[in-house]
C-alpha cells in the first residue's frame, strides 16, 4: 500500500503498485475508483471525491507508507 500525503491535508491510501512503476516528472498518473493493479499509468484510490478536491497543478506527494 502507498499513501497520499499533503503536507497539511489528509493521508489518502491507493491500491497496489506494481513494482518498477517509477514516476518522472511531467509523467501523468490516472486515479480510478475501479480496482485496477496499478503501474505507472494508473492507480485504483478509494476517494471518490479527489477529482474534486485538488486543482490543476495542485501538488501531490506520493510516498511508500511505513
Amino acid at each position: 500500500m502507498i499513501s497520499l500525503d499533503e503536507v497539511d491535508g489528509p493521508k489518502l491510501r491507493i491500491g497496489n503498485v506494481a513494482e518498477g512503476s517509477e514516476l518522472k516528472p511531467g509523467d501523468i498518473l490516472k486515479f480510478t475508483n475501479d480496482k485496477v493493479d496499478g503501474n505507472k499509468e494508473v492507480v485504483y484510490m478509494t476517494y471518490t471525491q479527489f477529482a474534486q478536491d485538488v486543482e490543476v497543478g495542485e501538488r501531490i506527494l506520493i510516498d511508500e507508507a511505513a
